[in-house]
């Protein structure tokens, strides 16, 4: 309960900053231009065992649409908001003969995320933009023989981005939480990707 509260706070408090930095710099009309985008990212999963079970390393990917706000705030944090579909497929395992029932078998997540960045630019022609932010939304899990279940997820992020004109590419780690029933499902993404802006 205390990492679900940690998460929400942290995932708020980045929602709450771009938001309360973006007002203040309308205010003071410190605007930029802004731009929308699309993403697509491809890279690892590496989601953290369930009690006795054992959960693969496996691939992630998924897309966005954002767009970056046009107004900067504290004259150097640019803001971005966007919705994003993810997936990770994942076999499961156990050494404990009471759970030999999850042997050759998977979990499927997919996630649908509300997000907010803050990337960090203070230069023009700045050739490497760090960026944080975080998300939230929902996983909808399946896995074999069983019903699939929705449960509230959150991830805090961190990332850098590299610009190519029209195209930016990215590195990023994320640390993700789905929140279901039972124990909570966490683990790291580390993925690699590209963003067109237009």
């Amino acid at each position: 309960m205390n990492k679900l509260r940690l998460t929400l706070i942290a995932c708020v408090s980045t929602l709450a900053f771009a938001g309360t930095a973006s007002a203040q710099n309308i205010f003071q009309m410190e605007r930029t231009d802004g731009y929308f985008y699309a993403s697509g990212f491809v890279g690892a999963a590496f989601p953290d065992d369930i009690d006795v079970v054992d959960l693969d390393t496996d691939i992630t990917y998924g897309g966005a649409i954002g767009g970056k706000l046009p107004f900067t705030s504290f004259g150097f944090i640019h803001t971005r908001i966007e919705a994003e579909v993810s997936y990770f497929e994942t076999d499961t395992s156990s050494s404990d003969p009471a759970f030999a029932f999850v042997g050759d078998t998977s979990l499927d997540n997919l996630f649908i995320y509300g997000n907010s960045y803050a990337d960090f630019i203070w230069r023009e022609n700045q050739a490497v933009i760090p960026y944080f932010g975080g998300g939230l939304g929902i996983a909808i899990s399946d896995a074999p023989g069983a019903s699939s279940a929705t449960n509230f997820s959150t991830h805090n992020s961190i990332g850098l981005t590299v610009p190519i004109n029209q195209i930016d590419l990215y590195a990023e780690g994320r640390y993700f939480t789905i929140y279901a029933d039972g124990p909570n499902l966490d683990g790291i993404n580390l993925t690699v990707g590209l963003r067109y802006k237009f």
